[in-house]
């Protein structure tokens, strides 16, 4: 990941949420499943492929309260890191 990259939800994964804390995204290609929360789901959400990190870091802030925006950038990037292992985000360039 660099600065002027952008994530992006991979092609086919699905979003499942049935209303509690819990959401799993699941990419049918690989197999992957990943157990998320509700800012999880919503940092999933936000890669459009438009964000960068810092955008979506401050979308979240701007939703969630209780956070620092280093601490949350912080956890934004981590998160992104392990989908992008799990298969469930590219990075892209910016446009």
């Amino acid at each position: 990941m660099t600065e002027a990259a952008v994530p992006v939800i991979v092609e086919g994964v699905t979003i499942n949420d049935d209303g509690t804390a819990t959401t799993t995204l699941l990419n049918p290609l690989s197999g992957h499943i990943f157990v998320t929360n509700r800012v999880g789901k919503r940092v999933i959400e936000l890669c459009d492929g438009q964000k960068k990190v810092e955008a979506i870091a401050d979308a979240i802030q701007a939703e969630f309260a209780g956070a620092t925006g280093e601490a949350i950038r912080g956890d934004v990037e981590d998160f992104l890191s392990q989908a992008s292992a799990q298969g469930l985000i590219v990075w892209r360039d910016a446009a």
